[in-house]
């Protein structure tokens, strides 16, 4: 599982051990799945030193996500096999004593394969973090965005690394575009 990871922060030096809490908008409000990828980014969130705030405590920080699915094409080259000199043909040998024996062949063991673009469906599974700090009037202080692009559409499947390589190595190096993989089982 890959993804390709844009980071941009101003990460403040005193965080460690801060509260936050998650903030949503709009349709986010009453989403189960959207409750779901929250108890995801709680998991994911378990390395940064943050924890999330307890009954009547305040939340240092504020996160909020964005996410989805985009269909859409990628151009692959793929190898193409030409029928014509791809198949075997029988070819006949005259045997010393008379016998005819007949033996398949490729007539042209290297002219078969050659190289063609094509174009495949491919889904673009996004997800953008933004962090805010409540105590320094708002301001945005992380923001990243995780996306991969594959040939499965079934995005609660890919949020869990998505929100894993957002926060791998947080809080990452501002401007940094890197790709981060993962060995599935």
């Amino acid at each position: 599982m890959s993804s390709r990871v844009t980071t941009f922060q101003q990460w403040p030096a005193n965080a460690t051990g801060s509260t936050y809490v998650f903030e949503r908008v709009g349709s986010q409000r009453d989403s189960l799945e959207h409750e779901q990828y929250e108890e995801e980014a709680r998991a994911a969130l378990g390395v940064t030193g943050l924890r999330e705030i307890r009954p009547g405590e305040t939340a240092r920080f504020g996160i909020s996500m964005e996410y989805g699915v985009t269909p859409g094409a990628v151009s692959v080259q793929r190898p193409v096999t030409d029928p014509f000199y791809s198949n075997p043909r029988p070819v006949a040998y005259v045997a010393r004593d008379g016998r005819v024996y007949y033996r398949w062949v490729q007539p042209y063991p290297f002219a078969n394969t050659y190289w063609e673009n094509t174009t495949v469906p491919a889904f673009r599974n996004a997800l953008k973090i933004e962090i805010r700090d409540r105590t320094q009037a708002n301001t945005k202080v992380y923001e990243t965005t995780a996306v991969h692009v594959g040939q499965s559409e079934n995005f609660p499947a890919v949020m869990p690394w998505l929100l894993r390589s957002a926060f791998d190595n947080f809080p990452n190096a501002n401007g940094q575009v890197r790709d981060v993989t993962y060995k599935l089982d």
